[in-house]
C-alpha cells in the first residue's frame, strides 16, 4: 500500500502546487512574487499540465513498482 500511496503523493504534491501558485496570483503574487504580469497564473497553469502528464502515466509507474517488487523476490 505504501507504493501506491508513492503515486498518489506525487499527484498531491503537484496539485497542492498549483493551487498555491493559483492562491499566490488571486492574492497578488505576495509570496513567491512574480517577474511579469500572470507570472503566478501561468505556474498555476503548468502545473495542472504537469498533473495531466503525470497521471496519464500512472500506469507506468505501476509497472515500475510492480518490477521493483519482483526484483525483492
Amino acid at each position: 500500500e505504501e507504493q501506491q500511496l508513492f503515486i498518489y503523493a506525487g499527484q498531491f504534491m503537484i496539485f497542492m502546487q498549483a493551487l498555491r501558485f493559483l492562491t499566490d496570483f488571486l492574492n497578488g503574487d505576495i509570496y513567491y512574487g512574480a517577474a511579469y504580469p500572470n507570472h503566478n497564473l501561468n505556474r498555476a497553469m503548468n502545473q495542472i499540465h504537469l498533473l495531466n502528464k503525470y497521471i496519464a502515466n500512472i500506469a507506468q509507474f505501476q509497472d515500475i513498482i510492480q518490477l521493483q517488487n519482483l526484483k525483492k523476490i
